[in-house]
């Protein structure tokens, strides 16, 4: 739904890379295995030959650096080993896939494929290989953070310092870019530690190449990670996105919060018992961007909104109400009467709304929410 601060990104993307280098040629190295296709054997041994002006050196920085758009291209472009694979790992092969991969792909060493289940159990292993090899496991495990505690000043951070934390620590955002209701705060020190989960935006069951991407890790909260967004595949056939990416998009400004009031709403607002009962939380202008739209979707925001209508309600009788009461208090003492009264009330009552209006609501738990409100009822006292 927002977009995370791309200058911030752009200062660890070294820390990353050497980082994913190092790590990604050690495990191509370890892997020691009796057969391996032809193509897949070559592939990982240019990893490990590659040099800052090779090709597949270049190859191997799209997949820990790349941009959103590097990574679906690069995607596009991946030998079709992998992709096949891939494929075969989802479904049961048919025949006419199973002669075809047979006759494709030939393993190193004396043995041969000859059913559709052996090609089902190498397909497996190589799909294993590759998440041993971009090995997003040890990125996020307690190994990693145990010598890792936080640094605050980047240029201190030593590539044997980079984790998971690190990354979350520096990209340092407040709240959960999906769904701005939970916090994405990172703690990590003697007495212990707190971070963000990190969505792969691209599933790694999928795209298992992404999964040490630095652009595809997205700080979020557990809910939207795990509960809402999970496997979900956000690549579709043309290599485009199918909701918004927190690294490329932005939600549209014309899609904004609104209450639908009931007749009696402004009378309990200016008497200061506006309840739940009394609106309802809509999303304006959804339709004109699909892949706002299936964000919202994805992300159950219009069920999980409706039971935030609590602190909308706080927020407005506080901010008109009690100002409103306290104006006119100031006015009793100062002898003022009449319709100054109101219009002062009106006028106190607009500039506490302004002034909880947050200039950054991104970073603010509900502040889209929030913003919307106010600033619309905002426009209403000055009509």
């Amino acid at each position: 739904m927002f977009k995370l601060n791309l200058d911030k990104a752009y200062k660890l993307e070294q820390f990353h890379l050497d980082w994913g280098i190092d790590h990604i040629k050690k495990r191509v190295r370890e892997q020691k295995v009796d057969f391996m296709f032809e193509v897949e054997n070559t592939y990982y041994c240019e990893l490990i030959r590659s040099t800052k002006d090779s090709v597949i050196d270049k190859s191997l920085r799209t997949f820990l650096i790349g941009k959103p758009s590097d990574l679906r291209k690069a995607h596009e472009q991946l030998p079709n080993f992998f992709k096949d694979c891939l494929h075969i790992n989802k479904i049961t092969p048919s025949i006419h896939q199973t002669i075809n991969f047979k006759s494709n792909y030939k393993l190193i060493g004396a043995r041969s494929l000859s059913t559709g289940k052996e090609i089902e159990t190498e397909v497996a292993k190589v799909i294993s290989r590759m998440h041993k090899i971009f090995d997003y496991k040890y990125f996020v495990s307690t190994q990693a953070q145990k010598r890792n505690l936080l640094i605050d000043d980047i240029n201190a951070v030593k590539t044997e310092n980079w984790s998971a934390y690190q990354l979350a620590y520096h990209l340092s955002n407040r709240a959960c870019c999906y769904c701005n209701k939970q916090f994405t705060l990172t703690i990590n020190n003697k007495t212990g530690k707190l971070r963000p989960q990190l969505d792969h935006f691209y599933p790694q069951s999928k795209y298992p190449f992404f999964s040490l991407s630095m652009y595809n890790l997205i700080p979020s909260c557990s809910s939207c990670n795990s509960s809402s967004k999970g496997d979900m595949d956000t690549l579709d056939k043309q290599y485009g996105n199918t909701i918004l990416h927190p690294f490329e998009d932005e939600l549209p400004k014309n899609i904004t919060f609104s209450l639908a009031k009931n007749k009696d709403f402004y009378i309990k607002l200016s008497n200061g018992n506006l309840e739940v009962s009394d609106f309802s939380i809509e999303m304006k202008n959804l339709e004109s961007c699909s892949k706002s739209k299936l964000a919202v979707e994805k992300f159950n925001i219009n069920e999980q909104y409706k039971l935030h209508r609590e602190e909308i309600c706080d927020a407005l009788n506080n901010s008109i109400f009690y100002n409103k009461m306290a104006m006119k208090n100031v006015a009793k003492l100062l002898n003022i009467k009449g319709v100054k009264v109101e219009a002062a009330a009106r006028e106190f009552s607009s500039i506490q709304l302004q002034k909880n209006i947050a200039n950054d609501p991104k970073q603010r738990v509900l502040g889209k929410l929030m913003n919307d409100v106010l600033k619309e009822e905002f426009s209403n006292l000055l009509k």
